[in-house]
């Protein structure tokens, strides 16, 4: 293996630790609940969770990117794959995104669920 071969093997594995907390914050919070059908523009997501409406941007952002959410005129809403996220969903995968999944596996979660 080149340098530049263990470079990006490197940064994948460390960026992969961050987008599994970036969405595993997203299902916690109920953000994929929220932003089925038409959707919601972010400082109406942020009021319903309770959280900063610039924290909120850059979550939606973030799952924008991971194309879980797409954006249309100033609306998130859930992407085709984020709609499994959602409780409501005929499969729902949101609990393996919970903090406590991993708990019931056996590994003890560090952030209160």
């Amino acid at each position: 293996m080149n340098s530049l071969e263990a470079l990006n093997k490197l940064n994948t594995l460390a960026f992969s630790f961050y987008t599994a907390g970036a969405v595993s914050a997203a299902s916690n919070l109920g953000i994929f609940d929220h932003l089925g059908g038409e959707g919601l523009p972010p400082e109406a997501l942020a009021q319903k969770v309770g959280i900063h409406p610039d924290g909120c941007q850059r979550l939606l952002s973030a799952m924008q990117n991971l194309e879980l959410l797409e954006l249309n005129n100033g609306h998130y809403r859930n992407s085709a794959a984020g709609a499994y996220l959602s409780s409501g969903a005929d499969v729902p995968m949101s609990f393996c995104q919970k903090d406590n999944y991993f708990y019931h596996m056996g590994i003890p979660s560090r952030c209160p669920s």
